[in-house]
């Protein structure tokens, strides 16, 4: 058996901490991008994999939180492994294995993928060297394990990953929480399963992998368009690999390849699609996108020296031990290029020109939430619900600006208000910011915030995230607040949309159009679809379970009592008819029961 190589951590900060491709692929030391073999299993190493269908264990700790409940929390993180599982066309694959009984340590050696909680402190296999630092400003770390070659080098797989959540943090486990003091588990285990996987930090503020953790539910919940991406780029089918496009390039400034530009892939309508970081030598690949038109978005990441000149910086982005992007160059203008069209299947090369010069100013912070008397701020995205109106947007820029600035976020379906500039509203920063109204039916995705002055506009690129009123963050097509309300975890198979848990005749689909209980057998709310008055009588159609019998009643006032219709009617599928004979010119009342 060939001995494991560990690596070093990917740690997610907290909103409040202190210092401590698609989107951007993960490689060390010249690897390959990381990635799990979910085609073969790698006997000389046994992986932590099921053998025959290659999916990947994990193990949960029976310790967790300090004030957390087992249940709650082990669920957490079973719905977010379940919805990198659920991503469209791909092959990743979990599945639970034993639990870890009151874990003390953790080691990327053992041959087993833990997800623990754990106090902050140093873990590992001191005497082999190993030694993974959980601090306390750092919510939860993830440390992974490659195979190697003959020659020692590595070959990129995966072999082991291990996640540590700080223990001594409160958790937040409800997705409709309002608490705006703890952090939501699932979001921050959507984030460590991307590393799990292979993938480094996104510069999109909205992206699931984007480094930073505010508190409360935002817009970490559910796996973004960057996320999906690399997941379907690394892990794809054929059939995804064959319907997704590649955009690559070259981003140079006088010639020269631009290290650590910062690159967007947008729709025309301004959603933004997925993000990378180009190397060295300013070359970029956005692998994993669906076909159709794009602008490609080159610009700066910010300087390195964090406080309120920065927002997305390079030193974040890069998660392995060679940091390879904390020497980006951020000194240039942006550009946003012409249209370009991607086929399916295709790769399409777009080389981006940028200016010489440093942008005039720049969004160096989010205000935290939508009270336009808050001041609160910080380098989190914003998550806009679908349907609310008066959500006061706002940024702050180390930088006076003209009175008529412009602030506005991207994309369909949205309305803004008149713009206010407040000067020094925190400290020496300037605060902008503008109501939005945001449709009912506002496309959900990233989209960026730009702010324009004195001919310059600079951007938060993919720093908003607009929430539908019906999610759908495991791809099932059934609104995830249905599932969120019956099913622990929601992502359990009996929540799916054609289960049919208490069998009833309900598939869970209908129990949600019905506004029945779906595990409670005795939660039916039939309903009369229509009721159409004809020569012969009144034609009544419900709804209505196949093989199930029911009953049809009617009454002449509110306040008679209530008779027979015909006979029972055995449905034969979803919608049943039963044509009441009796003159329709006098009015009636209607209901349907299961029959006895």
């Amino acid at each position: 058996m060939k001995t494991p190589v560990p690596l070093g951590l990917v740690g997610l900060s907290l909103a409040f901490a202190l210092p401590g491709s698609a989107a951007v692929l993960r490689t060390e030391s010249g690897s390959p991008p990381l990635h799990w073999n979910f085609d073969q299993y790698l006997a000389d190493f046994f992986p932590d994999q099921n053998p025959s269908t290659r999916a990947v264990r994990f193990h949960l700790g029976t310790t967790v939180s300090r004030s957390g409940v087992q249940s709650n929390e082990w669920n957490s993180v079973r719905a977010a492994f379940a919805q990198w599982q659920a991503v469209p066309g791909t092959k990743i694959l979990f599945e639970e294995g034993s639990p870890v009984t009151n874990p003390v340590n953790v080691t990327a050696l053992d041959g087993r993928n833990d997800v623990v909680w754990l106090p902050h402190g140093t873990y590992g296999q001191g005497d082999l060297g190993e030694r993974i630092a959980l601090g306390s400003g750092t919510i939860a770390l993830t440390v992974l394990s490659l195979d190697v070659d003959f020659d020692d080098s590595t070959t990129g797989t995966i072999v082991e990953a291990d996640t540590l959540l700080q223990r001594d943090l409160d958790y937040v486990v409800d997705y409709q929480s309002t608490t705006a003091s703890r952090i939501f588990l699932e979001s921050v285990m959507l984030h460590e399963i991307g590393h799990w996987l292979g993938m480094n930090h996104s510069p999109l503020g909205g992206a699931t992998l984007w480094w930073y953790q505010a508190s409360g539910v935002g817009a970490g919940a559910g796996l973004s368009s960057d996320d999906l991406s690399f997941a379907r780029s690394q892990y794809g089918k054929p059939e995804a690999l064959s319907a997704d496009g590649t955009l690559r390039g070259t981003v140079r400034l006088s010639g020269n390849g631009v290290s650590g530009a910062l690159v967007a892939a947008e729709r025309p309508d301004g959603m933004v699609v997925a993000g990378t970081v180009t190397e060295s030598d300013g070359t970029f690949r956005i692998p994993g996108i669906p076909a159709g038109q794009y602008r490609l978005r080159a610009y700066p990441s910010d300087p390195n020296a964090g406080g309120d000149a920065s927002l997305v910086r390079g030193l974040e982005l890069d998660v392995s031990a060679a940091r390879r992007f904390s020497g980006a160059n951020t000194a240039f203008l942006p550009t946003l290029d012409a249209l370009v069209t991607l086929g399916a299947g295709a790769a399409v090369e777009r080389n981006l020109t940028v200016g010489i010069g440093t942008p005039p100013f720049r969004i160096t912070e989010v205000r935290t939430g939508f009270n336009p008397a808050g001041r609160a701020s910080g380098d989190q995205p914003l998550l806009l619900p679908a349907g609310q109106s008066n959500l006061w947007v706002g940024v702050f820029v180390p930088a006076s600006l003209p009175a008529n600035a412009v602030l506005k976020v991207t994309g369909p379906g949205l309305t803004h208000g008149p713009t206010e500039v407040i000067p020094q509203a925190l400290r020496q920063l300037t605060l902008v910011q503008v109501p939005v109204t945001v449709a009912a039916d506002a496309p959900a995705g990233l989209r960026s915030i730009e702010l324009m002055a004195n001919g310059f506009t600079a951007s938060a690129v993919g720093f908003i995230d607009v929430d539908p009123i019906a999610p759908d963050h495991n791809f099932d097509g059934l609104d995830d607040r249905f599932q969120r309300q019956y099913f622990f975890p929601w992502t359990r198979s009996e929540a799916g949309p054609e289960a049919d848990p208490d069998s009833d005749g309900f598939v869970n689909r209908r129990e949600r159009l019905m506004g029945s209980d779906p595990t409670n057998r005795a939660s039916v709310a039939y309903r009369l679809t229509r009721i159409l008055m004809k020569e012969n009588g009144s034609e009544l159609s419900w709804e209505s379970a196949p093989g199930r019998r029911y009953q049809a009643w009617s009454r002449e006032t509110l306040t008679s009592g209530w008779v027979t219709v015909g006979t029972p009617v055995t449905a034969s599928g979803e919608i049943s008819q039963l044509t009441d004979p009796r003159p329709a010119s006098a009015v009636r009342f209607y209901r349907i029961t299961d029959a006895p």
